[in-house]
């Protein structure tokens, strides 16, 4: 992710979903609203790193333009995808485990 897709997604994405979470997701049995915004948040930084990988350029505000995709839309689809119940989650492959000699 290149600095200026971490500025947008600390400034502009991060506050929309810490805003809207607690109100516009329903929570499931021991999430609270502090799980969903850091889930929320690592959903919003893979489809930045996706959308940059892409080709395309991520903004602070929606200029219309082809090609880039704005704040607001990040925030808005990683809030649907909170509602649907879609939970970011880190595969087994990329957790780092001591070996265990026996």
């Amino acid at each position: 992710m290149s600095p200026h897709a971490g500025e947008v997604l600390r400034i502009e994405v991060v506050p929309r979903l810490q805003s809207a979470i607690p109100y516009a997701v329903s929570f499931i049995a021991p999430e609270d609203a502090q799980e969903l915004i850091a889930d929320g948040t690592a959903m919003a930084a893979k489809m930045i790193h996706n959308a940059e990988k892409s080709g395309k350029k991520v903004t602070r505000s929606a200029t219309g333009r082809r090609g880039d995709i704005s704040a607001g839309n990040m925030a808005y689809y990683t809030l649907q995808h909170l509602k649907m119940g879609y939970i970011y989650y880190i595969p087994l492959s990329f957790v780092t485990r001591t070996p265990t000699r026996s």
